[in-house]
């Protein structure tokens, strides 16, 4: 049996399956803190080894139908075979503060696990039988419940006048939280034409909240960056000037604000100082220490970590750092499919669902080039999966087309279209 009924929809297992990666640990993440559980890997675990074990599953139907045997997946697989290599040599030749063995120890487990199995198995994904619209629909419910139970939580414990959250995550990844809840409000407002609008403009004020009260920087540069992605998408002028004209009035806000102290939220101080006086909350020693590391060992790298197990911050610079010319070239060249069909991911009227799972792809590349290291951002390497896998069904579809005489790929589209729904 392929599809099950949800919703009245019929849903195919693959389906589900971005929707439990994607999804599934906003909900593991934040049962702990509500429950009185103090260790929260008694959620993330078993979490994390479902999805191991259904990751297998789904490698397994790709090498069956064949699809699994691509420049994509044998570059990642060779990749991390020799991030895995260069991990051990490092943490067994390299000096590491001793209060922090344990947990590097544990990498080999994370590589494996968390990056490597489930970035294979979304990228050998039969996208045909993925209902993107559908998928991000529950995906959306998913977050919105989760983020409004996290709201009703504060307010019930508040401490220090602040509120007490419900996830047991860095307070980065919180408000990235609040930005994929704000392109998915946005886009099925924009691109879609739902019936239930109210129900995304909640979810587009409800996530502008966690990201405003998260207080970090970064999920509010990723929302600025796919905005742009979003309105080169609908080529619609005028919104272009909209949001200008918003960002220049948040710019001048931050800045009175904060200059004149009245200002009383954290997320506007920090953004002052990141935009009017260039603070990057200690980046930049990293960043400089990791391309010194790199111009030391270029070819191969050096170690993987800083002693104190910290990192440079940036995913480029942390490639070359750890893994060399050689790692960064066969990191990247699982995304060449991508660089052959980025047009479809700019196409809105060819779209199904894939311009909502490209935002979300991009909001993460935000993320891995200013905060974490190379495995500690799944939502990354699973959305590139996604991303990868839509690519390669594109340029398939679109040789076939063109060996059929030259049919325009639109007609071949990978996934139902259900805009219509609310």
């Amino acid at each position: 049996m392929e599809k099950i009924r949800l919703f009245s929809k019929n849903i195919s297992y693959e389906s589900l399956f971005v929707i439990f990666v994607l999804g599934g640990y906003v909900v593991a993440s934040g049962l702990a803190i509500p429950l009185g559980v103090e260790n929260s890997r008694l959620f993330a675990v078993p979490y994390r080894v479902i999805i191991f074990l259904m990751s297998l599953y789904f490698i397994f139907l790709g090498l069956k139908a064949k699809r699994f045997f691509n420049l994509s997946t044998i570059s990642t697989i060779l990749f991390w075979l020799f991030y895995l290599a260069k991990d051990y040599h490092s943490l067994t030749q390299d000096y590491y503060n001793p209060e922090i063995r344990t947990s590097l120890d544990e990498s080999y487990v994370r590589i494996i696990v968390i990056a490597l199995v489930p970035s294979l198995a979304m990228m050998n994904l039969n996208v045909k039988k993925i209902n993107l619209i559908v998928a991000g629909k529950l995906l959306f419910l998913i977050y919105a419940l989760m983020l409004f139970l996290n709201i009703v939580y504060g307010v019930f414990h508040i401490h220090g006048g602040k509120l007490w959250h419900i996830f047991s995550i860095y307070y980065i990844s919180y408000g990235h939280l609040g930005t994929s809840l704000v392109l998915m409000s946005a886009y099925f407002l924009a691109f879609t034409s739902p019936v239930n609008k109210y129900v995304y403009f909640l979810g587009l004020f409800l996530g502008l909240f966690i990201i405003i009260e998260g207080f970090a920087r970064s999920p509010f540069l990723a929302l600025v960056v796919v905005a742009l992605y979003y309105l080169t998408v609908l080529k619609k002028k005028r919104y272009f000037y909209y949001f200008i004209s918003a960002l220049l009035l948040i710019g001048m806000y931050i800045y009175v604000s904060e200059k004149y102290g009245f200002n009383r939220l954290i997320f506007v101080e920090r953004t002052y100082k990141w935009i009017f006086e260039g603070d990057t909350s200690l980046r930049t020693p990293l960043l400089e220490k990791g391309w010194n590391l790199f111009l030391n060992n270029p070819v191969l790298g050096g170690r993987v970590l800083f002693e104190d197990g910290m990192y440079p911050h940036n995913i480029f610079i942390e490639l070359l750092m750890a893994t060399g010319i050689i790692g960064l070239i066969l990191y990247m060249l699982k995304f060449l499919p991508l660089l052959k069909s980025w047009a479809y991911f700019f196409h809105k009227e060819k779209d199904t669902g894939q311009i909502l799972f490209f935002a979300l792809f991009l909001q993460y590349f935000i993320l891995v080039c200013t905060s974490y290291s190379l495995y500690s951002t799944p939502e990354f390497l699973h959305l590139s999966g996604i991303i990868i896998a839509l690519s390669l069904y594109f340029n398939y579809e679109k040789t076939k087309s063109n060996d059929r005489g030259g049919n325009p790929p639109g007609d071949h589209t990978p996934v139902a279209r259900t805009h219509g729904a609310g």
